[in-house]
């Protein structure tokens, strides 16, 4: 719904800027259809299903937990989690502790914005539970880690991948078949064997 609302402001917008006059119906067709939007509410990957957002403060997540029951089925919801320091960590996870089921906190790499593991895991744990919070280095491990969560599951397990503009970015270019270093070929994710 929130994409269908940004696509008529964004069509009224071009119509304001046309001094009123309607865009003709073949012509908004043609635009929304080629329109991608990467890394929103994005399926990269089936069985388990993996779904990137780049939902990153409370308005943005309630958007996308919002989109993600009206387009997908994932129970149990895992997620994979990274934020920025500077957000508003504890209202994020407060929203995501009542639609995901467990949650693999990470941090991205090379950002000196981004909020540690350990930090992160602790907040988690105080909206989460302890139980439901795993941690892992790095964006690689806690895709394996979830996955691995997701596929012990059951079929309508699913991950959601969610907190930061860069997760999203890392994630994409792991998993997305045209993400760097994808080639196009197979996944390759170590999921770890341990808790």
């Amino acid at each position: 719904a929130h994409m269908a609302h940004n696509a008529a402001v964004a069509t009224a917008a071009v119509e304001a800027f046309c001094g009123g006059r309607a865009v003709e119906p073949t012509v908004l067709a043609e635009g929304l259809a080629a329109v991608r939007a990467p890394a929103r509410l994005e399926a990269v990957h089936h069985d388990p299903l993996v779904v990137l957002d780049t939902a990153h403060n409370p308005h943005g997540v309630r958007a996308t937990l919002a989109g993600l029951r009206e387009a997908f089925v994932m129970r149990p919801a895992i997620g994979v989690l990274a934020m920025m320091a500077d957000k508003q960590v504890d209202a994020v996870l407060e929203l995501l502790a009542d639609e995901l089921d467990e949650v693999v906190v990470t941090a991205v790499r090379d950002n000196p914005r981004a909020l540690g593991v350990e930090e992160l895991a602790e907040a988690a744990a105080g909206a989460f539970g302890p139980a439901r919070v795993h941690a892992a280095t790095d964006t690689a491990e806690a895709l394996g880690r979830a996955m691995a969560l997701a596929g012990a599951s059951g079929e309508e397990a699913g991950v959601l991948v969610i907190g930061s503009v860069f997760l999203a970015g890392e994630a994409r270019g792991i998993l997305a078949d045209d993400g760097p270093g994808s080639g196009g070929g197979p996944l390759t994710v170590t999921v770890p064997t341990g808790p």
